[in-house]
Parts: C-alpha cells; sequence; structure tokens
C-alpha cells in the first residue's frame, strides 16, 4: 500500500485509548475479547456489542449462555469460539456508522480454523448482507480469503490462498482498502495487490458482524464461521494498525516461539491426501527421483553450532545423491557424517550434513536454501521408513517419517510407438540436475519413458553450472527446450510516449543457444497492471493518450478513471500490443530461424461479455487477441492453474472461438509451496486428475501439456500418470490431431439424472477414414455409468472417479 502523509478523511468511528502514542485515526476499534460474559469491550473497557450465543445456552439457566464454551483462551489472552452448528455471531456497535464513502480501510485480526477442510464461506467480518452493494465483508472460503467491498454500484473481489491453512493453528488476516486499491495479507507477509474500479466504499445500512450475520428480517444466521476470533482492529491504514498491535500484543502471546529452523519437504508435505492420509513417497528402482527439503532458518536464534539435516536411513536403502542447491547460486555435494543406530528393532544410519549453508540466507522466495536427496533400492524392495529431523541448538527436533515406495521403471516406448504429444515443466525442473553425472542417464531415460520430454529452460550460467550441463544433457537426448524472459528495455509505459524508440531499444537478455525445431520462446512478461499503474498516469503518457485520441487537452486522471475509461483501456490495448510486437521483433532479430516459435503466457477471458471483458482492464494489455496481431505469437499457453473439469470445458471452448493461434495448456502439481499462492491443495491435482486433465485437452486438439511443479518437484505416481496419458493420447492422435471435433445426434447420457452438466463431458471426433470416437470424461470424483445410443441400441459405459474413457463407435455415421 501507498505510504502516507494523510489528514482525516473518514468519520472518527470508535477511537480506542492507546498506550502508544499513534496517528489520529491509525485504529478506530480493537476488541480483544477479554471480558468474561456476552459483553463485548474494546481496550478502554467500554462496552461494544455482544456474542450472541443464544443457542447454546446453558439449559438450568436460562440467564447464562455457558460462557467456558465460548470464552476460550486465543492467541493473546482470550478469544471468542464461534460453532457453525449453533450459528454464534458478535454484534459490534460502531458508533457513529459509516456516514460517509470510506476512502481507506484497514481490518487485522487472528484466525483459526477447527477444520481447515471445512471450512466453505465463513465470514469472518461484515457490514453487508450478501447482494447488498454496500459495505465490506472478509470472507474465508476453503483455504482461500476473499475481500469483497461495494461503492454502491460495483462490487469487487480481491482473493488469495492462505498457504499451509490447517486446523487448530493461529493466523494473522489483514485487508487494506485504499482508493482504488486492495491488498490482503497472512501472518505479516502481503498474498495479494490489486487495483481495483472502486475508489470508495459506500456507507452500509448494516451494523458489524463477526463469525457469520444475521439475515434481515428474520434473524437467521448466515455463512457462519466454526473457529476462534481474536484480536479484531480495524482503523484507518496497515501498517500503523499493524504496529499497534504489535505493540499492544508483545508479551501477551499464549503461543510458544516458533522455532528457528524449519523445513518443508517436498513433494511429500501436503501430498498426504493423495496417497490415503499417509506421508509417502513414490521412487523408482534404479531411476531414483529427488525429494527436496527446504530451508527457511531465523539465522539470529540460532545459538549454539551448526544447523544441520539429519536422515535415518535403514539398511536396505542406498543413498544415490545429496546435494545442496539455491535459486541462484550453484549448488554441490553435500557431506554427511553417518554413524550406525538401532531404534525401534531397525538399524539404520543417522546422516548429519556438514557445511549445510543456511546462516547465509534469509529464506526469501529468491533466496531460500535446500538440500536434494535421491534414494534407490534392491528390486526387492518395495517399501522401507525415511526418517528425517532438524538439528540446531545441540539437539535434534522434531523426527518425522516418510514411506519410500519403490516402483518398477515404466516400461520403455516401444519403437514408433510415440507420437508427436508430450508434457513439459515449466520452469524448475532444471534443479534435477544432481552433481553426479551418473544419475543424469537414468533420470532422462525416466522422463522420456512417461513422454515429458519438453521444459522451459533457465537461460544462463548465471542458473548454475550443473543446469546448464543437465540441460544441454536433455537436449541431446531429444528433449524440447524453451527459453524464458530473454527480452530487456525500457519501462512498457515509454511505449505509450515514444512506441517506436522504446521498440527499438528492446533486446534479448541472456544467451540464446539457437533454438531448434519444434522450440521456442516464452512470453512470460505480464503487463496486466499498466493502465492502473501509478506511472501510467504521468503528464507525458497523458498527453500522448490525448493526441491519439484527439482531445483539445490533456484530461486528468479521475477524467481517465471515469467518463475516459473505455477509451483510456482502448488505448492500452493498443500500447500492449506494441510491447508485444517490440519483444517479439527482439527476439526475431536476434534469432530469425523460422521454426522457432514464440508462446505466450496466457489467461482465460470473458470474450463472451463486454462488459465484463472492459471491467477486467487491469489485464486488458494482455488480452491474447492483442498478441495475436502481426504475428507477436505462434502459441497460446493458457493458464488452468485454478481453473479445472466442467467450467475449464466450458473456457476452452470460448477461448478456441475467439483466438486463432494454436493453444497449450499449463497445471499445478505442486501440493505445498510456502512462498507462492496459487500452488495450494485446492489448485494442486492428484495423479488421477492430472492424468484425466493432460487427456481433456489432447481432445481439444492441444499437442503439448505443461505443468508447474513449483518448489514441489514430482512423486513418482504423478509421473506415471503423466506415461499413462501420453500413451493414450498417442494411440488416439489420429481423431484429436489429425482428425476434428463433430457434432452427431448419438445421444450420451448419464444413467444419475441428478448429475450436473459441469460433471461431466464427451467429445466426438471423425478421422481422415471418417471413422467416429466418442471420448467421455467424468469429473465427479465416484464412479459413475452413462450411456451412449438410442434405447434400443444403448450399452453402457462405467468410468472410475476422475476417469475416461474413448469407444469406438462402428456404423455410426456423423454430418
Amino acid at each position: 500500500m501507498k505510504n502516507h502523509t494523510f489528514f482525516p478523511t473518514l468519520v472518527l468511528l470508535c477511537l480506542s485509548v492507546f498506550r502508544f502514542p499513534l496517528p489520529a485515526e491509525a485504529v478506530w476499534l480493537h476488541l480483544p475479547f477479554e471480558s468474561s460474559d456476552r459483553v463485548v469491550r474494546d481496550i478502554a473497557g467500554r462496552e461494544r456489542g455482544f456474542h450472541d450465543a443464544s443457542d447454546i445456552a446453558d439449559q438450568d439457566d436460562a440467564g447464562s449462555i455457558a460462557p467456558e464454551r465460548y470464552r476460550v483462551e486465543g492467541r493473546y489472552g482470550q478469544a471468542l469460539r464461534y460453532f457453525a452448528d449453533d450459528r454464534s455471531l458478535t454484534r459490534v456497535d460502531l458508533g457513529a456508522r459509516f456516514e460517509e464513502p470510506v476512502t481507506q480501510m484497514a481490518l487485522s485480526l487472528e484466525v483459526r480454523v477447527d477444520d481447515a477442510e471445512k471450512s466453505r464461506l465463513a465470514c469472518l467480518v461484515s457490514n453487508r448482507a450478501d447482494s447488498d452493494r454496500f459495505g465490506f465483508d472478509l470472507f474465508i472460503w476453503g483455504n482461500e480469503l476473499r475481500f469483497r467491498f461495494s461503492d454502491g454500484e460495483r462490487i469487487e473481489e480481491v482473493r488469495t490462498a492462505v498457504p499451509g491453512l490447517r486446523g487448530g493453528q493461529w493466523f494473522t488476516v489483514e485487508a487494506a482498502f485504499d482508493q482504488g486499491r486492495a491488498a490482503l495479507w497472512v501472518n505479516g507477509r502481503q498474498r495479494i495487490l490489486r487495483e481495483v474500479e472502486v475508489m470508495s466504499i459506500a456507507p452500509s445500512r448494516r451494523g458489524l458482524f463477526l463469525g457469520g450475520y444475521p439475515l434481515a428480517n428474520d434473524g437467521r444466521r448466515k455463512y457462519a464461521f466454526d473457529g476462534w476470533l481474536d484480536e479484531f482492529a480495524i482503523g484507518t491504514f496497515r501498517n500503523p494498525l499493524a504496529r499497534y498491535l504489535r505493540e499492544v500484543n508483545a508479551d501477551r502471546s499464549n503461543l510458544p516461539p516458533p522455532p528457528p529452523l524449519s523445513v518443508t519437504q517436498q513433494p511429500v508435505d501436503g501430498n498426504e491426501g493423495f496417497f490415503g492420509g499417509k506421508r509417502v513417497f513414490h521412487s523408482f528402482h534404479g531411476h531414483p527421483l529427488p525429494m527436496t527439503f527446504l530451508f527457511r532458518a531465523e539465522t539470529e536464534r540460532l545459538t549454539r553450532g551448526e544447523p544441520a539435516l539429519v536422515y535415518y536411513v535403514p539398511e536396505e536403502i542406498e543413498l544415490a545423491v545429496i546435494h545442496q542447491g539455491h535459486h541462484n547460486v550453484d549448488g554441490g555435494p553435500i557431506e554427511t557424517s553417518v554413524s550406525e543406530v538401532e531404534l525401534d528393532g531397525r538399524r539404520w544410519r543417522r546422516h548429519q550434513t556438514l557445511g549445510l549453508d543456511i546462516a547465509n540466507f534469509d529464506g526469501g522466495a529468491r533466496t531460500r536454501p535446500y538440500a536434494v536427496l535421491a534414494f534407490d533400492a534392491d528390486p526387492s524392495v518395495q517399501a522401507a521408513p525415511l526418517r528425517h529431523a532438524l538439528f540446531y541448538d545441540g539437539e535434534e527436533h522434531g523426527i518425522t517419517e516418510t514411506e519410500l515406495r519403490f516402483l518398477p521403471p515404466p516400461p520403455p516406448v516401444p519403437e514408433g510407438a510415440r507420437g508427436r504429444h508430450d508434457v513439459g515443466a515449466y520452469g524448475m525442473m532444471s534443479m534435477y540436475a544432481y552433481p553426479d553425472e551418473t544419475l543424469w542417464e537414468p533420470m532422462a531415460e525416466l522422463l522420456s519413458r512417461v513422454g515429458l520430454t519438453a521444459k522451459a529452460r533457465f537461460y544462463g550460467p548465471q542458473r548454475g553450472a550443473f543446469r546448464v550441463a543437465f540441460d544441454r544433457f536433455l537436449r541431446e537426448r531429444g528433449f524440447r527446450l524453451h527459453e524464458i524472459g530473454l527480452w530487456s528495455g525500457p519501462n512498457p509505459h515509454r511505449m505509450a510516449v515514444d512506441p517506436e524508440g522504446t521498440a527499438a531499444a528492446y533486446r534479448p537478455r541472456g544467451r540464446l543457444s539457437g533454438l531448434r525445431e519444434g522450440e521456442g520462446v516464452m512470453f512470460d512478461y505480464e503487463p496486466w497492471r499498466i493502465p492502473y499503474k501509478t506511472e501510467s498516469f504521468e503528464e507525458p503518457v497523458r498527453r500522448a493518450f490525448a493526441d491519439r485520441a484527439g482531445l483539445e487537452t490533456v484530461p486528468e486522471v479521475e477524467e481517465l478513471r471515469g467518463p475516459l475509461r473505455r477509451s483510456w483501456i482502448d488505448f492500452w490495448l493498443e500500447v500492449g500490443n506494441n510491447v508485444y510486437g517490440a519483444m517479439g521483433q527482439a527476439v526475431r532479430d536476434f534469432h530469425p530461424h523460422p521454426e522457432g516459435m514464440r508462446v505466450s503466457y496466457t489467461y482465460f477471458f470473458p470474450y463472451d461479455d463486454e462488459e465484463r471483458l472492459y471491467a477486467r482492464f487491469w489485464s486488458i494489455p494482455k488480452d491474447p487477441r492483442a498478441a495475436e496481431r502481426d504475428d507477436h505469437v505462434d502459441v497460446h499457453l493458457i493458464s488452468m492453474y485454478h481453473i479445472n473439469y466442467g467450467e475449464l470445458v466450458q473456457q476452452i471452448r470460448l477461448s478456441r472461438e475467439h483466438l486463432q493461434r494454436d493453444i497449450w495448456g499449463i497445471s499445478l502439481i505442486a501440493r505445498v509451496n510456502p512462498e507462492m499462492s496459487y500452488a495450494t491443495p485446492a489448485n494442486s491435482l492428484t495423479p488421477g486428475q492430472l492424468e484425466q486433465k493432460i487427456v481433456l485437452c489432447a481432445a481439444f486438439g492441444m499437442e503439448r501439456h505443461f505443468f508447474y511443479p513449483g518448489w514441489g518437484w514430482l512423486d513418482g505416481q504423478h509421473l506415471l500418470a503423466i506415461g499413462r496419458a501420453n500413451r493414450f493420447i498417442w494411440e488416439h492422435e489420429p481423431f484429436y490431431f489429425d482428425g476434428e471435433e463433430v457434432e452427431t445426434p448419438l445421444r450420451v447420457r448419464p444413467e444419475d439424472p441428478g448429475l450436473a452438466a459441469r460433471d461431466w463431458t464427451r467429445f466426438v471426433h471423425r478421422n481422415a477414414a471418417g471413422g467416429l470416437q466418442v471420448t467421455l470424461f467424468n469429473f465427479t470424483g465416484e464412479r459413475r455409468r452413462f450411456r451412449i445410443g438410442d434405447e434400443d441400441q444403448a450399452f453402457t459405459v462405467e468410468l472410475d472417479g476422475f476417469g475416461y474413457a474413448s469407444i469406438p463407435m462402428e456404423g455410426v455415421s456423423a454430418p
């Protein structure tokens, strides 16, 4: 958010008594929930409302409501416990309600859910009804936070995932609105900052409610929260509000301090739901997959000795490699001290790392160190345990066990059986680059066997010599590599002022080692917020717009955000197109080979609703149709991170109607990623879901499907799923890629009449010889039966959850 030297702009609602000097409107209200009855008091002890828990009244005393149930130990002092079944909520008196539009507002509260898997559309804070175009609310839905607000006409929403959300754990939620910008924080880390059209929040006719709110007129509660809330505060700006709460609660925490060293085990952590609730990692005999330990350290609290990773390996397991890497720094082998121990009736080798560099990194997304381990075993060993712990301050902490399962490698692809479809890894797969080159060949062979033969490549030796060498090794074995982010140049805002001069200044960055057939440059550049960024409104840019639009005077900012908004958007459509053109031409000038593709990272757009499309003008410069002009791109790499199944089918069909270039898909596998909001359980794919999604996209004619592994790498079961999908697609390429999708009167229907259209879909393809093929997809996750054909000749197909099947149709014609 912006830094402010501000003047009062709001009606002062209810200023608390402060222990520390703060700006006059930093805090309007702070509720620490310390009283022991239904009354809710502010920090000065004044009554500000009550907690309505009438449904949990002590039946022996109608005047009480069993306070021991809802007054519980909080993160700081006491907290309020809300029950979804009892529909409890808290009514808060804001004194004078919002008497004029609010242009700046910040709120903060401590939240603890009872069950992360069951948190669905629960109200944390609200002063509006569901359809009311006034006020604001903050919801938790699954693992997402949703902050909504309205200016009386338009409703806006920003949302973000809560990384690592687990039942029983406290986390801090902060939201802020500031004249066309909105943001959310989780545990002090900003998760999203977005430009919005709403410039103020309209006064609400409702009171303020925590943990749910009553529907108008009938008193019923809606969107009940099941969990704990503590330390609610609301004020003007986020930074002074957060500072105030830190000072007030400096010595009040009921929680132990977090450990000074923590680790995420990738891809095991968070995958438990994929594999029966167990911590499991699948690898292959003779083709060991990497397992990564990603560290975060508060080095000032590590007081004795060198921090280390400790892991216990049973005697039947072989440690194939251990090395340290880093996102931007070369890695190398790690030495360990080894001793033999006996635990739980089993003999183990205890390894403790030596020289693991943790203290020199600050733990940020780009400076987080990690250790890569790989294990192998004799083919007779199918499973064995692995234990790991952290060693710091002279002791081991947190021994955790993971089951290692070893699978036979996938069968090799027979000569001539491989089709032209493949799957690619977008980004991090170069971290497979073991320093031990003896492991490169089995890794390359394994990936080739499942049809994973494309990747987005890191572009220079600064990414680490091992990675560069491993990329070259893969390329010589048939991998198709795509460069990412190869251009540099002036700020795109200058394109609005001087298109020709700016375009001439763009140039590739790094070294292109020669694109080959089927390879390309990925335009992983996203100028989506240009129309609303501060630089967009500089006077030279507004003057350029006025000249282009034929205006007699240079417009003010509010005119561009108001009556001239649509012309302003169209202006930036042209600017965005020029940015793409400049980048594409820079690559073509440097590497003019015609087989070098330009791949644009693309999103789904509401092409069928022009008003909605223009309302999303924060992303209009990234409109894929603009990028298609003048052959700026050859392929759209379309983001499917958050869109699946029936909704995905609809969005792809809509995009195919409006885009002229080929489309590839990109999905998400990483189950846990502490740094990125989109790499969460709700947005990740099980092996079966990934397999189905790849086949679904191939049925739309997509010849390549990328996945983003984040920091998570891959479990062996995901690799097997990729292999199954590719083998199926290779077999049916004459229909999907050489044939065409057709409409036919052939009747296909689920046997369950209540199955919604979004829960399944079917394709009918005709090959060059005129043969027909039906491909069915079941999105429900449960076994379903479908009938194909007319009643007198119908037959039944049964599909597993997230299953698919191809059925050749003999003697059936299509138009």
